[in-house]
């Protein structure tokens, strides 16, 4: 009789803390709802094309950096890949538009971590998608990741940060990744003949105005808001600081308004934008 009360008070007691596990778990799992910002809290982070340290590196994350986690896998994030991350696809389904632009020419092609056919699959691109060519290889496109293309964390180098997924063109993971200059070329237009652009409180400087052909800098330009060139009517170049709208105006003639940043060293003089007037619209080809 002894000996069955003490198995019944084991099995309670086993039931019991089985109980509370099973509460502990729910509540963590339902704590940790999708989409949601994550806190890198370490530096050197590895972005993985998969659920393993087996799988090839994407790019890296440091301390700080903040990413959009979609969903979990054992211990591992499926998040958004930043900017910076490797991405290839084949030149066999790309038109080039131009020698930043390209379009996808047929559906469900896969985008990789490497410019091979062995390489992990990222993601795929849709047919008539735009993508941001960054380098040209032997039959492979280097681009800038789309906004279907995914990599892989450890969960234990992310924190929560917020539920307030900001919108796509404001998140470093998200806003560089399509680039629709051909469907909203005349639309953009219209909308965006003349742009003023806030400028920081500095030393007030003797403005500038130049007008000439604008196009864009190869690969990543000269830094994150250096990725524009204007050419004036004598041959002479200036690289121009200002925002990612300034894509709005490539391969058009434009004055721009702005200050001279002579605290820059490179080969062209650097112009901080101030404002930008589009001149003459894109040509039909």
């Amino acid at each position: 009789m002894a000996s069955l009360v003490k198995n019944i008070r084991k099995q309670r007691y086993f039931f019991l803390i089985l109980f509370f596990s099973l509460i502990i778990t729910h509540s963590a799992v339902a704590q940790e709802n999708f989409p949601f910002v994550g806190q890198i809290t370490g530096d050197g982070v590895n972005i993985r094309a998969g659920q393993s340290v087996n799988f090839e590196k994407a790019g890296q994350l440091k301390g700080g950096d903040e990413i959009i986690v979609l969903e979990k896998s054992y211990s591992w994030y499926k998040i958004k890949l930043p900017t910076d991350a490797k991405s290839y696809i084949s030149a066999k389904y790309i038109n080039e538009l131009d020698p930043q632009t390209g379009e996808v020419t047929t559906d469900r092609v896969n985008v990789r971590v490497g410019g091979n056919e062995k390489s992990s699959i990222l993601g795929q691109a849709a047919k008539g998608q735009y993508v941001r060519i960054l380098e040209k290889l032997e039959g492979w496109y280097k681009i800038e990741p789309i906004d279907q293309s995914f990599g892989w964390i450890n969960e234990g180098y992310v924190k929560f940060a917020s539920k307030e997924i900001p919108p796509i063109r404001a998140v470093q993971a998200l806003p560089e990744n399509i680039y629709e200059r051909k469907r909203l070329a005349e639309a953009t237009v219209s909308a965006t003949e003349s742009i003023s652009i806030p400028q920081p409180t500095v030393e007030e400087k003797s403005p500038v105005f130049v007008t000439g052909f604008m196009e864009g800098l190869a690969d990543q330009g000269l830094a994150k808001d250096i990725r524009h060139i204007l050419t004036d009517e004598n041959n002479v170049t200036y690289y121009l600081k200002g925002p990612q709208e300034l894509d709005s105006f490539l391969h058009r003639k434009v004055t721009v308004e702005g200050t001279i940043q002579s605290e820059i060293t490179a080969s062209h003089s650097v112009i901080r934008i101030k404002k930008i007037n589009l001149i003459q619209k894109m040509q039909e080809k």
